[in-house]
């Protein structure tokens, strides 16, 4: 039934399970599905949401207000909520892109994930969390669209002296490529660090740049 779905172009998305295992749940754990986790505000993972190789997406689903039966809001928790936001940010990039495939979109949602978790795709946060501001533009057709994907600081707590090693992530997630302007840190309003890159980023593509800040503020 869902290699019918994915085949007929409908994006299929489905809650992780709340047993806080790395066991599959199905219909989650079938190829073709978006498999969510479930992870609260201050992005880490409920502790009862499944994990495991199948996970596609991490979403809000801790403490999220919806309504119930007769009339009241409610706050529900667990990886449903979370397959819900999964599947709003599906239904937002397709009215952006009416034209856009099932496969287009949850490619533009897999890639323009925020990585909050371990570099690149984990059993936790699969590719990163939804973002649905990024999906509606990858792809979609003459917008340049590039975002901060992630910012690496080490150490992470410093003095003045000290040198820090900075790594930012970008990403293109337009869908023309673009090329790849100097990087610049600031702190107290002034530029500590920066780094000049050469070449271009094509669509989808991610690009790390390293920089040094010598701190004396």
């Amino acid at each position: 039934a869902v290699e019918k779905l994915w085949f007929a172009g409908i994006v299929v998305v489905a809650a992780a399970g709340n047993s806080g295992t790395d066991a599959p749940v199905y219909p989650a754990a079938w190829p073709g599905v978006l498999s969510v986790a479930a992870v609260d505000r201050d992005d880490t993972v409920w502790p009862y949401s499944n994990r495991g190789a199948n996970i596609s997406l991490a979403a809000p689903g801790v403490n999220i207000t919806t309504t119930g039966f007769g009339g009241d809001y409610v706050s529900v928790t667990g990886t449903s909520p979370a397959a819900a936001n999964v599947a709003g940010a599906a239904a937002l990039t397709a009215a952006v892109q009416p034209t856009a495939t099932g496969s287009q979109i949850e490619e533009a949602l897999l890639k323009s994930a925020e990585d909050v978790g371990e570099t690149g795709r984990d059993d936790s946060f699969g590719y990163g969390m939804v973002r649905s501001d990024r999906a509606t533009h990858v792809g979609a057709p003459g917008i340049a669209d590039v975002a901060v994907s992630r910012v690496s600081i080490a150490p992470s707590t410093f003095k003045t002296g000290d040198v820090v090693s900075i790594a930012v992530t970008i990403a293109n997630l337009g869908a023309v490529a673009v090329s790849i302007t100097p990087v610049t840190v600031t702190a107290n309003g002034r530029v500590v660090a920066t780094c000049v890159s050469s070449g271009t980023l094509a669509s989808g593509e991610l690009a790390t740049v390293n920089m040094t800040w010598l701190v004396d503020v």
